[in-house]
């Protein structure tokens, strides 16, 4: 990402050569980055944790039906 950035002009390289003060920049970079996949990551788990437990409500739903029509078809076969 880094990078890019230089290759793409947007992070001038010679500002940032022997300038401490740049290399806290990239450093306030690199932890903006970070930060930005970790709560990235956070949306990913918490939307897979929704579809799981949609997953299981549906399980649910599917096997009360299942033994609702197999008790149905006792009732009417009997």
């Amino acid at each position: 990402y880094l990078i890019s950035m230089i290759e793409n002009g947007e992070i001038p390289l010679g500002k940032l050569i022997f300038r401490s003060d740049k290399l806290n920049f990239l450093s306030s970079l690199a932890n903006e980055y970070d930060q930005q996949m970790l709560v990235d990551t956070e949306h990913s788990l918490v939307h897979m944790v929704r579809i799981k437990t949609r997953l299981i409500e549906l399980r649910m739903q599917t096997l009360t039906l299942k033994t609702i029509f197999e008790h149905f078809l006792m009732i009417f076969y009997n």
